[in-house]
This record gives C-alpha cells, structure tokens and sequence, in this order.
C-alpha cells in the first residue's frame, strides 16, 4: 500500500487531512499502551478527539455566556417557550462552532415541587431549564459521513 492511498482508505481524507496527518494517527494508534506502546490511552483518546472536531469550522467549544445573551438567543431560537427567567437563573452556556454561537442552555434553581414526602431534597440540586439550539447543523465525522452536531446534547452533559 501507498502512503497516498491511507487518507481516502481512513476516511480522513472527508476530514480535510493530508498524508502525513493520517499516518501520524496510525502511528500514535499504534504507541498506545493498549498495543504495548508508551501513549496513555486516555491522552490518545483526547487526542484523536481534538484532531476529528477540527474541521472547516473549528471544533465545538463550550463557554459562559451572560443571562442577557442567553435569553436573546432562546428568544431567537426557541420555538415552543421563547422566554426565560433571567431571575431564577443561576448560570448559562453556550456552544460554539466557528465562533459563532450555535445553542444555549440555562440552569437555575428548581422549580418543581422537590422535597416533598420523600423526593429529593432541594438542596444541592441544579435544575436544567432551557435548551435552544440552531437546528439542522451537520458536521463530516471521522469515516466521511455527514452527522449532527449534537450541540444541545454537549450542553447538558456538561450541566
């Protein structure tokens, strides 16, 4: 085999990345402490994760943002309850792709009737209480396939 011929063979020739890209990765695969090599598995996973997001926009990133920002997006974006309660909000975040903000979510305090005849107690708990996001973005995975963002997903698993 040619080394021209690993990029379309991998995949990552979808991704944009050249020869000597795609025979670095095999080469750091094949270091890893699974194969009997010196590279942290963990470290190569975290790796590879950053070189995949890294496409014509960038990778998703996720900041704070402010509770105005947040409600002005959730005004723009949301389509069933384009309000919040910048009151009851503890904090927001946003996900970014290209350096433009493609979904929010707020938490706050609950709301819910918590507490009560044996629920949980209110008490160090984090109520999510909004998800808006930019819908339909797509981005090109690792084996050349167009696949969601799955921004709005990001956001909660980090609340």
């Amino acid at each position: 085999m040619r080394p021209e011929d690993l990029a379309p063979l991998l995949g990552t020739s979808a991704l944009g990345w050249n020869d000597e890209e795609t025979g670095d990765l095999l080469s750091d695969v094949q270091a890893s402490e699974s194969l009997g090599g010196y590279v942290a598995d963990d470290e190569l996973r975290r790796e590879i994760a950053e070189r995949l997001w890294q496409g014509p926009y960038g990778r998703l990133e996720l900041v704070s943002i402010d509770k105005g920002a947040a409600c002005a997006f959730i005004r723009a974006h949301h389509t069933t309850l384009p309000y919040c309660n910048p009151r009851g909000m503890m904090y927001a975040l946003a996900a970014r792709l290209g350096g433009e903000c493609v979904a929010v979510a707020t938490a706050g305090t609950p709301t819910g009737r918590w507490g009560q005849a044996g629920a949980c107690p209110i008490d160090g708990i984090l109520e999510l209480t909004r998800i808006a996001s930019v819908g339909g973005l797509t981005r090109i995975d690792r084996r050349g396939r167009r696949v969601p963002v799955n921004a709005s997903s990001a956001l909660a698993a980090r609340h």
